[in-house]
């Protein structure tokens, strides 16, 4: 997370980038929960939001879940489907909000 933190050079390119972010989703503590946070309100790359959405609902992570649904219109269709999978982890509170914002079939 320090390379993140500190801005490296090598963490501005994406696929290192995303790199990282996947090697932190194996660690399930606060400070990579922190570094993913700011990873996701920094860049605009979709496959790494999209990464860090998933990352944050295998932590089970219903806190930031449930603070990003509010964000969902202004997603990409990459983050969308990712928040969608995400959204189980939400249960009641996802379940209300799939019937309530996705289409009917």
């Amino acid at each position: 997370g320090q390379l993140i933190n500190d801005g490296h050079p090598v963490m501005a390119v994406d696929l290192n980038l995303q790199y990282a972010v996947r090697l932190l989703g194996e660690l399930n503590t606060e400070e990579a929960t922190a570094v993913l946070g700011k990873v996701f309100d920094d860049t605009a790359s979709e496959p790494i939001r999209s990464d860090v959405i998933l990352i944050m609902s295998k932590w089970n992570n219903w806190a930031w879940l449930s603070d990003r649904r509010r964000y969902f219109k202004s997603m990409s269709p990459a983050e969308r489907r990712a928040f969608v999978i995400a959204s189980y982890v939400l249960s009641d509170e996802g379940k209300h909000w799939r019937k309530s914002f996705l289409p009917k079939r």
